[in-house]
């Protein structure tokens, strides 16, 4: 019985995998261009960087890459929006290339997701009370889940994140929008308005 047990929850784990690329696959047109793997622990910031078998190291190394990359076969097939996944490894993510990071979804969407589907290692990012964590310009999607974010500070607004900038979808398309799902703000400070 322990034996079948074990190999149920191996099964179950198999079923989520291939669920959750398969429905990637049927949303989204995927290219090598659209799928950034970061692993603050086992990644290196190169230039080929960026593959899960070759993680860059930071992810501000990666928002760089997408900056200058090729989105434009990123495409949501059920919306017709452009859309990057950056997918991160558990770890803690800290230090000027960690942190006080624009995050810009001006031309793409763009969601900040971990590796981990099942969720079982934590993803955190700490400001150490010197920097907040992202700055936030947004106008299509932004997608942010499943991670800690901790000991940031602004002088302004946001101690750990700061929205700088936004623009709600038009009526003919609502779905652009800041999304924040099964997340922790702890000891985000700022001077003037908004903790986290």
């Amino acid at each position: 019985r322990a034996s079948s047990l074990f190999m149920n929850k191996i099964f179950s784990i198999i079923f989520i995998f291939v669920y959750v690329t398969c429905c990637f696959c049927t949303q989204y047109n995927i290219t090598d261009d659209c799928f950034y793997y970061v692993s603050v622990n086992n990644g290196q910031n190169i230039e080929t960087c960026g593959t899960v078998n070759e993680p860059c190291e930071t992810l501000k190394y990666t928002i760089n890459k997408i900056e200058n990359s090729n989105v434009e076969n990123c495409t949501d097939l059920e919306y017709n929006n452009k859309n990057v996944t950056i997918l991160l490894d558990a770890g803690k993510y800290s230090g000027e290339e960690n942190t006080n990071l624009t995050i810009s979804t001006e031309y793409f969407g763009l969601s900040i997701i971990p590796i981990d589907v099942l969720n079982t290692e934590n993803i955190t990012f700490d400001g150490n009370l010197r920097n907040n964590i992202f700055n936030i310009r947004y106008r299509e999607q932004l997608i942010i889940k499943n991670i800690d974010f901790m000991n940031g500070y602004n002088e302004l607004n946001g101690g750990c994140i700061e929205i700088v900038d936004y623009s709600f979808g038009d009526n003919n398309n609502n779905n652009r929008n800041m999304f924040i799902f099964n997340s922790t703000f702890t000891n985000c400070k700022s001077d003037m308005d908004g903790g986290a």
